[in-house]
């Protein structure tokens, strides 16, 4: 993939994805159809969480400047931090799973379905494993 960055809460999604395209272009990064910036949404270690309006400000942020979006999360945060909205299914999303399975599995929340899944994190043990879909992988 892409670039990933990790939504905080309480700052404002579009300046945290201007600093994440800020970053990515100082690192030679390059952004494109199939490598997305995927937005990670889950708690942080405080508890705290990036709310709805927050992604809407860093998709809208991504919009703008061109680059497509992902989502990265999963069923237990989407479900019980959002509501299990539908409105970002349009989006890639790399779903953290964790099914200790290396492949890819259909997503059941949020609208997504496998023609949306861009990946599986399937295991975080000993370090985070994923499997793509290979237009996400190819690079």
């Amino acid at each position: 993939v892409g670039g990933y960055g990790w939504l905080y809460a309480g700052i404002d999604g579009a300046r945290q994805v201007a600093d994440f395209l800020d970053t990515a272009a100082r690192a030679g990064i390059a952004l494109g159809p199939n490598n997305p910036l995927l937005l990670d949404c889950e708690d942080y270690t405080d508890g705290s969480f990036p709310s709805i309006a927050t992604i809407h400000q860093a998709v809208a942020e991504c919009i703008r400047s061109g680059v497509n979006a992902g989502i990265y999360t999963g069923k237990w945060f989407w479900i019980g931090r959002l509501g299990n909205i539908q409105e970002f299914s349009m989006l890639p999303l790399w779903d953290a799973h964790y099914t200790g399975f290396p492949g890819l599995i259909a997503p059941t929340y949020g609208g997504w379905t496998l023609d949306t899944l861009a990946g599986t994190q399937w295991s975080g043990n000993p370090v985070d494993r994923s499997t793509f879909k290979a237009e996400y992988a190819a690079g």
